[in-house]
């Protein structure tokens, strides 16, 4: 439920005058839930939302221009660059797998398959490797 600034301010008010929650909650008409939600949330925090929804909305009403990262007609922020830019801070940290390193399925060296378990996992792997999905070896 979305409620105005002076609602907010209201139920503060209250609040302060030394109402509980139910009370405010049954003098507003609102749940117990949203009494509780507006008063956990500092004022200001309020104005920093409003503020932000509005950017957005400037953002997405605005026209588009030509980004200067990768030249397409975007409207601002552009979302390919960000995520460009995120990858490439992601692999400068050490956290992205770079793309030639293969995923090696293999089960890990702790674990021992015994019988059928064995046999099954052994076809499987023969299978994938005669398809060419399993290019390297350990």
């Amino acid at each position: 439920m979305s409620l105005s600034k002076s609602e907010r301010d209201r139920i503060r008010t209250l609040h302060a005058e030394g109402f509980s929650q139910r009370q405010i909650a049954r003098m507003t008409g609102y749940s117990r839930v949203t009494v509780a939600r507006v008063l956990s949330t500092p004022a200001d925090a309020d104005d920093a939302r409003t503020r932000e929804r509005k950017a957005r909305q400037q953002l997405a009403e605005a026209p588009p221009e030509k980004c200067p990262g990768c030249g397409r007609m975007v409207t601002f922020p552009c979302a390919l660059c960000r995520a460009r830019n995120y990858r490439e801070l992601k692999k400068r940290h050490g956290e992205l797998r770079p793309r030639e390193q293969p995923i090696d399925r293999r089960p890990p060296p702790g674990i021992e398959l015994r019988g059928s378990d064995r046999a099954r996992y052994q076809e499987v792997h023969d299978r994938k490797r005669r398809r060419g999905d399993i290019p390297w070896e350990r």
